[in-house]
């Protein structure tokens, strides 16, 4: 597995910091999604996520922060994003880190956790096919990533069937803090002092164009 990586990208003078994080993800099975659908909810795909009330109900550091999966054909992109007040920026990157190494450790999913999220997402599945584009977009994306013509019909069953081991082993499968390669945009002089001190590694700083200075080359169009 990929280890983690630290960048920045400078922005002189940013009151916030903007902070993404992102590594490959195992593909959608039919077996297992809705435990991975559910897990995501509970760490930050939803605004009750632990995410959310972290950075932004309890700490009061961010507008909101969210994890999402970029479904493709074949190995996809797991995603955490975030903007926060500068000054809390390798805090909230530590706090990050610690929710998913959380949800797979020492504060898995409750059941209370797990049925509230279940609940909201079966009664969010009507909708998907209230429109005739809706519907031709579900089928669109059945075909892309390969699912079977019953995916859908067994789904909402499949939802209700997910237990907290099964989210717990989700985590462990896709939210993995220690495989992410993030990227903070804000104020290096700022900032970088703290992201240093966190320790996890060197802290490579990028340019506009998202290269090492001394590295600069040709741009490829």
């Amino acid at each position: 597995a990929r280890a983690s990586a630290l960048y920045v990208l400078d922005r002189p003078g940013a009151a916030q910091s903007v902070i993404v994080a992102g590594c490959p993800a195992a593909a959608k099975r039919e077996t297992d999604e809705a435990s991975v659908q559910v897990m995501n909810a509970i760490l930050g795909g939803a605004f009750t996520s632990r995410i959310n009330m972290n950075l932004r109900e309890d700490k009061h550091w961010s507008y909101g922060a969210r994890t999402s999966l970029l479904d493709m054909a074949g190995e996809r992109a797991f995603l955490c994003s975030t903007s926060v007040q500068a000054d809390k920026t390798a805090a909230a990157l530590r706090e990050l880190k610690q929710e998913m190494h959380g949800l797979q450790a020492e504060r898995p999913p409750t059941a209370a956790e797990v049925g509230k999220v279940v609940t909201d997402l079966t009664l969010r599945l009507g909708g998907q096919w209230e429109t005739l584009g809706a519907v031709g977009d579900v089928m669109q994306q059945m075909v892309r990533l390969g699912l079977s013509e019953n995916y859908f019909r067994g789904y909402a069953e499949a939802l209700r069937n997910v237990t907290v081991p099964d989210v717990r082993a989700a985590a462990t499968r896709i939210a993995r803090a220690e495989c992410l390669v993030w990227l903070v945009v804000g104020d290096r002089a700022r900032l970088m002092p703290e992201l240093e001190a966190l320790g996890w590694g060197p802290v490579t700083v990028l340019d506009a164009d998202g290269r090492e200075p001394e590295k600069k080359g040709p741009i490829r169009e």
